[in-house]
């Protein structure tokens, strides 16, 4: 459960910094703006329209990314593998790697740390890898653009990330009815497996069950793809979750498709 204070605690911030860093804070366990009462104002708003667009579009992302950050965190409770992972951890070849990380199983964090950068080399580890706002697929090394709104990210194939649908004004009673399943399907056949939890993230609840764990296994077999959910648990008392949409990105038409239920299912389609 680390990070920074986003902007710098002590010294003078600039807006291009408090953007920056915005971006990085976001996709990490511990989000803040804090500083020294001797520092200027550093809120997003403090540096004009865009920088406060750029903070605000950044914590949308993290926002809707909070039901694959509670399932980070359930994983890092139970195995005591971190939320935010040094790259030795996916790859024991990045062992010098210091401006690169991950967020959970499959996200990959670029952020970009010198003032008046637009773009920046990314070394990915060994299999496909989606660009995350482009949907582009990547492999090896690469050089991606990187303007004021947007921080390189990318997301390892054969992932299912769960998001809420949007970015609730506070998590305080927000129970949507439905969860968007992001499937990253990769060009080579195989299997992959994500996990959900979901319980109330209040209590203790979840020691009498209340918790309701999806895994989801997504296989490729020749131009077919299909998603398996198989649940334990239940869900906890208050939600109205009803199913899922999902979003399919690396098929040649990438579609969205509505899964009712949370008791499992097996969802298919061709390429």
């Amino acid at each position: 459960f680390v990070g920074a204070d986003m902007g710098g605690f002590c010294e003078q911030s600039n807006g291009e910094l408090l953007a920056r860093w915005y971006q990085a804070a976001c996709l990490a366990p511990f989000c803040r703006n804090h500083c020294d009462a001797a520092s200027r104002d550093q809120y997003p708003w403090s540096f004009g329209p865009e920088v406060e667009e750029v903070c605000r579009e950044a914590l949308h992302l993290r926002y809707r990314l909070l039901p694959y950050l509670y399932t980070a965190f359930v994983q890092a409770s139970q195995t005591g593998l971190p939320v935010m992972r040094p790259m030795i951890l996916e790859d024991e070849s990045f062992g010098d790697c210091q401006d690169q990380y991950m967020l959970g199983d499959s996200l990959l964090v670029a952020p970009v740390m010198q003032e008046g950068v637009r773009g920046r080399t990314v070394t990915l580890p060994a299999g496909e890898w989606f660009h995350w706002w482009d949907g582009s697929a990547y492999e090896g090394s690469c050089y991606v653009q990187a303007p004021l709104w947007q921080i390189p990210l990318f997301v390892k194939a054969g992932s299912v990330l769960p998001l809420w649908p949007e970015a609730p004004q506070s998590t305080m009673g927000y129970r949507p009815e439905t969860v968007q399943l992001h499937l990253f399907v990769p060009s080579s056949e195989g299997e992959w497996t994500s996990v959900l939890v979901e319980d109330d993230g209040e209590t203790f609840g979840y020691e009498r069950g209340e918790r309701l764990t999806t895994a989801f296994t997504l296989t490729k077999q020749g131009n077919r793809v299909s998603l398996e959910a198989r649940v334990e648990g239940g869900l906890a008392p208050g939600s109205v979750r009803q199913g899922f949409q999902l979003h399919v990105s690396g098929a040649a038409e990438p579609g969205v498709f509505e899964v009712e239920g949370v008791d499992g299912f097996v969802w298919e389609m061709a390429l």
